[in-house]
């Protein structure tokens, strides 16, 4: 998938799509569902509050393509099996419970 890369930056994981990126999730001493979206071309990020997570949770995977990504899965201080769907046009998130995980766990790989 041309365009698309998933990193893991600490507790946080980061979705790339051509010219925005989604960093969704994470930790602060408290688990958290904010989004930020990063605009390549102007170097700048803002929060999203319409792309925030269904459910406050760091340790998430991700995975998608040029349209929408995933976030699956990760720790709430314990494990959990929930589907996040971002969608890079509206810049909304939703549940998608045919999409969780078969079972709960975090930090597992995606392509």
């Amino acid at each position: 998938m041309a365009g698309i890369h998933q990193m893991l930056f600490g507790n946080t994981f980061y979705k790339q799509q051509l010219t925005k990126g989604f960093f969704s999730g994470g930790y602060t001493g408290s688990y958290v569902a904010k989004a930020d979206k990063t605009i390549y071309a102007t170097e700048t990020t803002s929060a999203v509050t319409a792309a925030n997570l269904t459910e406050a949770r760091s340790i998430v995977s991700a995975a998608g393509n040029a349209e929408k990504g995933l976030f699956s899965g990760g720790y709430t201080g314990s494990y959990v099996a929930t589907a996040d769907k971002t969608i890079y046009a509206t810049e909304t998130t939703s549940a998608v419970t045919a999409a969780n995980l078969t079972e709960a766990r975090y930090g597992v790989g995606a392509t």
